[in-house]
């Protein structure tokens, strides 16, 4: 795996850990988003598309990519079992509020400022940089541009992970976390109220498959008041299905029910850049969902002059309904008996 370094942008976690975790340091420092995964040439394709690998267009306002920073930091702090006391912000990097909204969920009293702190090397390389002191910051997490995921790479699943984070993030919003899974027959279709959205025609036959089943349907849709996580969970939780059109919205798709199935429609194959999935194919993997990305059935290839102002057609050819309902009802059967055990 090669790694390529990106100077124009970082975050630094300053950790604050006993002397019992760490008997030879009294604050462990992180760096998120230097370290870059270039296996797929993900580095340079991301900072040629946007300019600057962290710009006003890019991460700075779009809350699916900054979650590409927010989940590493996240499982890297749950394998390490510590907390951040403080998050330094370089170069032009901000947080929306949405994220930091997150941020402060995960980590209670966590302090923001701005600077430069200096790096003492990768801890995942150098084991023995776990006896550094607060002078510098040990690099441990690494972004790849375009992947949401919870483990130390894109391929390291980590359930556990997942399930701390969901399970923080419900109780800062006063909900009852399904960890035992969903229990319901209910398909929901999660609409943007801005942008891409399936075709009313698909939507209704998707309703009438699902209804021949027995199962209620519903649509749900995102707006400006569903701009907050704990809104959020509302849009992706009660559910056994989801459907929903590529966007930054699905980055809270992570808080829907454990074994839950979830459809992404794509505009176009250039979104399905890594087989077999978008950005949220591993985070949908540490989450333990079904995820399943289709694409438009009138897309023609790859590419934003392919993407026109039109409804998104469902290739049913593909969404086998019959087989997604049996493939849930014998789960959900599964979670009952876990839950009366």
């Amino acid at each position: 795996m090669a790694l390529g370094i990106t100077l124009v942008a970082s975050v630094w976690l300053v950790f604050a850990a006993s002397d019992t975790t760490y008997p030879r340091m009294r604050h462990l420092c992180f760096i998120a988003g230097a370290a870059c995964d270039d296996s797929f040439g993900s580095c340079v394709y991301q900072t040629l598309r946007k300019g600057r690998f962290f710009n006003a267009n890019g991460y700075n306002s779009n809350v699916g990519h900054q979650s590409e920073l927010m989940l590493p930091m996240w499982g890297a702090a749950y394998r390490l079992g510590v907390s951040p006391s403080t998050i330094v912000l370089q170069n032009d990097l901000e947080l929306t509020a949405w994220t930091r909204e997150v941020v402060d969920a995960l980590f209670p009293g966590v302090a923001y400022r701005k600077g430069a702190v200096r790096s003492c090397g990768n801890l995942a390389f150098f084991p023995q940089l776990k006896g550094v002191d607060a002078t510098c910051c040990v690099d441990t997490v690494s972004v790849r541009p375009g992947r949401l995921y919870f483990g130390g790479t894109p391929d390291t699943p980590a359930t556990a992970a997942h399930e701390a984070f969901r399970r923080r993030l419900y109780d800062h919003c006063g909900r009852s976390d399904p960890a035992d899974g969903f229990r319901a027959r209910h398909a929901v279709v999660v609409k943007r109220h801005s942008g891409d959205n399936v075709a009313a025609e698909d939507e209704m036959r998707l309703r009438e498959r699902f209804q021949a089943h027995g199962w209620s349907f519903e649509v749900r849709t995102t707006s400006v008041e569903t701009n907050t996580i704990c809104a959020q969970i509302g849009l992706w939780t009660g559910l056994a299905f989801a459907l929903t059109t590529f966007g930054q919205h699905e980055a809270a798709s992570v808080l829907a029910p454990p074994g839950a199935y979830l459809v992404e429609v794509v505009q176009d194959v250039g979104f399905v850049d890594v087989e077999p999935g978008t950005m949220y194919h591993a985070a949908a993997r540490d989450a333990d969902y079904n995820h399943v990305v289709l694409v438009d059935r009138t897309a023609r290839g790859s590419g934003a002059a392919i993407r026109v102002a039109a409804p998104i057609r469902i290739d049913f050819e593909t969404l086998d309904v019959d087989h997604i309902v049996a493939t849930l009802d014998a789960r959900r059967v599964a979670n009952k008996t876990r839950h009366h055990s």
